[in-house]
């Protein structure tokens, strides 16, 4: 995403999350090259089936996505 001329984004740390564990990954980065915003993003789920037991692994894994995806980037005049 270009960031228009005479504006900076903010709030853009809290993009970069890690979770891997048994069941899964999701892994989030956020960084800014010149005027370009750039946002990568990857969940990976390691197995088809899960046993009941590592239910909190997964959820950790899937919460860790769904608070990426309620972020938001504040574009600021500087």
């Amino acid at each position: 995403m270009e960031i228009p001329a005479g504006y900076t984004a903010e709030n853009i740390q809290t993009l970069n999350q890690s979770v891997d564990n048994a069941c899964g990954a999701f892994i989030s980065s956020a960084d800014i090259d010149g005027s370009t915003l750039r946002i990568k993003a990857k969940k990976i789920y390691k197995h088809n089936y899960e046993p009941a037991a590592n239910w909190n692994k997964l959820v950790e894994m899937i919460d860790a996505a769904n608070n990426f995806y309620g972020q938001s980037i504040i574009l600021k005049k500087k």
